[in-house]
């Protein structure tokens, strides 16, 4: 066994993991088009035989009934699946034509769909054009959220192509369409077309948001720095999911130490597309320039104590209230750090409370366990949890 612990055996093992691989993805794709060109077959001709026809609402009912009786045990047969199904090929046939999926199987299988950020540009873009393969991206469950949150063709190119490159489920792409991601994407006020490498600079807007959305935080309305950066910890799930692909939690008041004093910075990421650490900063209030000035430091004195040498230096995110968009530019143009700084939506924090503060929705205060806990229990100790990257 030993003779075949060769660098000539190593690559053929991994020529085969390749192989197999590849048609494991062209196996999924070819079962992808051929469901979606089959429910379109089923959308046209039901449309076709409800227009030209008497047969009405009892039409796709009856129909459920058969097919699931006939083909016991697949699923697809549903008269809500059905009508979903009409729906689709209604929507997309002006879009794309009558017969949008021919050859398209072989189109698939002879290009290799670019799903990274170096490869394709993901934003919303104006004039962006669906096609037929941006459809077999995704599966089914993915297109009946496409057609319940989204009209707009460039929207849904926009949403498929975030669902690929980051991976998301039927949840997980919902949540991110409700939060107008679209409208967040790209959009933060920062400093990075001056302070980075034009090759990053694009990048790394695209990997913030503006504002950040934490609906999933449950805070009272009074609640400070500390308890947003508490709460955010205990949800990281969740927020590793609004900050996207590529962040990895480090952990949160780390202990800089400087000639005898202490310094904590609120959050440490680190970002595996940008290969760089990203410290957060969480402010309640109004922007401030001294908060660039604070986290210009602690960027600067993290990369000193705590950088490896084949990363690149830290980038600084501040999260806190936006109210002059020229006072931010103003601070960040005398910053030599590559600094960001986005909105916090409190709007969605706030509507878990009625007018007297108290909370609508108990369980949730309950499931958390922040209204229980003491604000002082939390101490500055460095808290380092296990990286999670998505």
């Amino acid at each position: 066994m030993a003779q075949l612990e060769t660098s000539e055996y190593l690559k053929v093992l991994k020529d085969f993991k390749l192989k197999i691989k590849d048609a494991q993805l062209r196996a999924i794709k070819a079962v992808n088009i051929e469901l979606l060109s089959l429910y379109w077959y089923l959308g046209a001709n039901i449309s076709e035989l409800e227009a030209n026809s008497k047969w009405g609402a009892s039409f796709i009912k009856r129909l459920s009934k058969d097919l699931t009786n006939e083909f016991e045990g697949v699923e697809g047969f549903s008269e809500t699946n059905l009508k979903y199904i009409r729906r689709w090929f209604q929507f997309y046939c002006p879009i794309l034509g009558n017969s949008p999926f021919e050859g398209l199987l072989l189109e698939a299988n002879n290009s290799h769909y670019p799903i990274d950020n170096k490869q394709l540009t993901i934003g919303p873009q104006a004039g962006a054009q669906l096609t037929a393969l941006d459809l077999t991206l995704v599966n089914w469950s993915h297109h009946k959220v496409l057609l319940d949150k989204l009209k707009d063709p460039n929207l849904i190119v926009f949403y498929i192509r975030q669902s690929v490159a980051n991976g998301w489920s039927r949840n997980s792409l919902q949540l991110h369409i409700e939060s107008k991601l679209h409208t967040r994407y790209g959009t933060s006020i920062n400093n990075f077309s001056r302070t980075l490498p034009a090759h990053e600079s694009d990048l790394a807007k695209e990997s913030i948001r503006n504002p950040y959305t934490l609906n999933f935080l449950n805070l009272n309305p009074s609640f400070k720095e500390r308890d947003l950066e508490k709460a955010l910890v205990k949800q990281l799930s969740e927020f590793l999911l609004e900050l996207g692909k590529g962040f990895a939690f480090v952990g949160n008041q780390m202990q800089i130490s400087i000639d005898g004093s202490s310094y904590f910075p609120d959050l440490i990421f680190f970002n595996t597309k940008l290969k760089r650490y990203v410290i957060f900063e969480l402010k309640v209030t109004q922007f401030e320039p001294s908060f660039v000035g604070q986290l210009q430091f602690y960027c600067s004195a993290f990369d000193d104590k705590f950088k490896e040498p084949e990363f690149e230096p830290t980038i600084g995110i501040i999260i806190c209230k936006i109210e002059n968009k020229m006072v931010v530019e103003y601070a960040l143009s005398a910053s030599n750090s590559a600094i960001a700084v986005s909105d916090l939506n409190l709007q969605s924090f706030l509507d878990e409370f009625d007018d007297n503060g108290l909370n609508v929705n108990p369980d949730l205060e309950i499931e958390s366990g922040l209204a229980s806990e003491p604000f002082n229990q939390y101490g500055k100790k460095a808290s380092f949890i296990p990286i999670r990257v998505i």
